[in-house]
């Protein structure tokens, strides 16, 4: 029953607030709303630095403007939502991998775990036990965390989160 237990199973099930809380308390993800602020403030104002140098009217200066908002934004918002899809498809394949090993070779995931944690300084009598325990409890969570570092699942919501405020601080910026 690897990997199929109620505890891999809560890893991609966090509601949409509940994402959103914890994206926006993110230092992380405020950093990335800086940039593209910077973003958005650099690139409106050098464009209509170069419309204004051209001597357009204000009018002109409106719409392109407002045409550079738009554009920035939805590159902004889709270059950030590229990268979170991407991040979370790597992750579900790690997980389908880590799913297959278990079934696969569950001894062979028991040694490396065992291993995992002497070299985390346990002793193998400690190592081992854990490795165990893990192996009866979570034995997908703790392959992805070995192997691939996953100590959570991003979720479609986060995806969606990180394009659309992205988006929106490129337009605030801008």
């Amino acid at each position: 029953n690897a990997g199929t237990g109620r505890g891999e199973r809560v890893l991609g099930e966090r509601t949409l607030l509940h994402e959103l809380g914890q994206y926006l308390g993110d230092p992380q993800s405020w950093r990335a709303w800086s940039l593209a602020a910077q973003d958005g403030i650099i690139s409106t104002a050098g464009i209509l630095l170069g419309f204004t140098g051209a001597g357009a009217n204000e009018a002109t200066l409106l719409v392109a403007g407002t045409a550079a908002i738009v554009a920035g934004m939805l590159t902004a918002g889709g270059a950030k939502w590229s990268e979170a899809a991407a991040e979370r498809e790597a992750q579900l394949r790690a997980v389908e991998h880590e799913r297959s090993e278990l079934r696969e070779q569950r001894h062979i995931e028991r040694a490396e775990l065992i291993e995992y944690y002497q070299e985390k300084g346990l002793g193998p009598e400690l190592a081992t036990r854990v490795a165990d325990e893990l192996m009866i409890r979570s034995p997908l969570k703790a392959a992805l965390e070995r192997e691939h570092g996953i100590l959570r699942l991003i979720t479609r919501a986060e995806v969606m989160i990180s394009g659309l405020v992205s988006a929106i601080a490129y337009g605030l910026g801008a």
